[in-house]
């Protein structure tokens, strides 16, 4: 039963498309971000996917008016850097051309510039929704990835790759999302310090009043200004 409620309210933080005229928007970005730090270690291929139908959909909503092009001087900064690699990767292509297929090269380096239209896509969302989903999404993604992992070494091969198809990348993205997924337990413990910190001075002030007059009065139960 615990788990059927587990999923059920996952399945309610992911689909909920909210309140408002961008509830639908709000849970494209829940899914794609979700399903975004679930994949690495199973399917990157995928992921590279999800950039680049984000971006279609942005190119979509910026012509039909649902979507501004407003990026923040840090939204530039980030956007410039990573359409710096996909454009010398593009020069080279043009000044020393591979055998063939390079309209396939190319294709591949379009996911980099998505950030463009999915930073101000993101933006829509209210701030502090897609962060927990992508790091509950990196947490369950690196446990299917491990199992898948077990697996194939103890059936199928001597170094593990899961979907990845690279035992240096899979150990690569296994540090990187493995990390993000603990810092959620950070942020409860810190979350947790703090209230048993308010509860204290709670107790602390109630037992001794005249500490009210120094101390934030919402942390005074029953405190009354009197005049």
């Amino acid at each position: 039963a615990g788990i059927v409620n587990y999923f059920k309210q996952l399945k309610m933080a992911v689909l909920d498309p909210g309140n408002g005229a961008g509830g639908a928007l709000e849970r494209n970005n829940r899914i794609a971000v979700f399903a975004f730090a679930i994949l690495p270690g199973l399917s990157p291929n995928f992921n590279s996917f999800i950039l680049l139908a984000s971006m279609v959909s942005g190119l979509y909503c910026l012509a039909t008016g649902r979507l501004a092009l407003n990026l923040s001087r840090s939204d530039r900064l980030v956007a410039i850097s990573m359409s710096i690699y996909p454009l010398v990767m593009i020069a080279s292509i043009f000044i020393n051309p591979p055998y063939s297929e390079e309209l396939d090269w190319i294709f591949r380096l379009l996911p980099f510039f998505s950030v463009w239209l999915i930073l101000p896509r993101m933006r829509q969302s209210p701030d502090g929704r897609l962060l927990p989903l992508f790091i509950l999404g990196a947490g369950i993604g690196m446990i299917v990835t491990f199992v898948f992992s077990l697996l194939q070494i103890m059936f199928l091969m001597s170094r593990a790759e899961a979907g990845t198809s690279n035992a240096a990348l899979l150990g690569i993205i296994g540090l990187l999302f493995g990390g993000i997924s603990q810092y959620r337990n950070s942020l409860l413990y810190a979350s947790r310090r703090l209230n048993v910190a308010k509860r204290n001075a709670v107790e602390n002030t109630s037992s001794d009043p005249q500490q009210c007059r120094v101390r934030s009065p919402s942390f005074c139960p029953g405190h009354q200004k009197h005049d």
